[in-house]
Formats: C-alpha cells, structure tokens, sequence
C-alpha cells in the first residue's frame, strides 16, 4: 500500500493532487493544510473524479493520520523577497 502525505493545498498542492491521482500508484492520499475547511473541500473534489482514474481513498486530515504514510510531499510557496510579488514555488519529496 502506497500512502501519501501532502502538506500544503493551495494552487500547486491541489494540482499536484490530482496529477498524483491521475497517474496512479497512490493507494491513499491524506491532504494536511493550516485551511483545514480548505483541505476537506479539496479532498471532497478529488475523491469525486477518483473513480474515473486508479482507485484512491482521499480525504483531508492531520499529521497523525498519515503516521504510517510511505511519501512525504511538502508544497510550499513563499516570497522571495518581501517587497517582490513574484511567488516561488518550492516541492520536496521525502520518501520514507
């Protein structure tokens, strides 16, 4: 079983999901957002449009949910300086 842990949900997060799911090879994915109601919306989404592509079980949830997750995906963006609005997005993954 192939478990996933996404913490960050925004624009690249949520699209990332998807092409994760799209490809297969994810057996549950957890999404992880400081926008909890964000993560649960998002999570709602893309377990809708998961019987169309590879069966996943997807929902939002914490750190301790994905205790047993086999990848880490960590999506992030941030300025790269503060007066600059040019965002930089930034992707890890960490398996375990």
């Amino acid at each position: 079983m192939h478990k996933v842990l996404l913490v960050g949900d925004g624009a690249v997060g949520s699209s990332f999901a998807f092409s994760l799911l799209q490809h297969g090879g994810v057996d549950d994915l957890v999404i992880v957002d400081i926008r909890a109601d964000h993560a649960h919306g998002d999570a709602i989404d893309l377990e809708d449009v998961t019987p169309m592509m590879a069966p996943a079980q997807v929902h939002a949830g914490t750190y301790q949910d994905a205790a047993d997750a086999t990848s880490l995906l960590l999506l992030r963006v941030f300025r790269a300086r503060p007066m600059n609005h040019a965002w930089i997005s930034s992707i890890r993954t960490l398996p375990f």
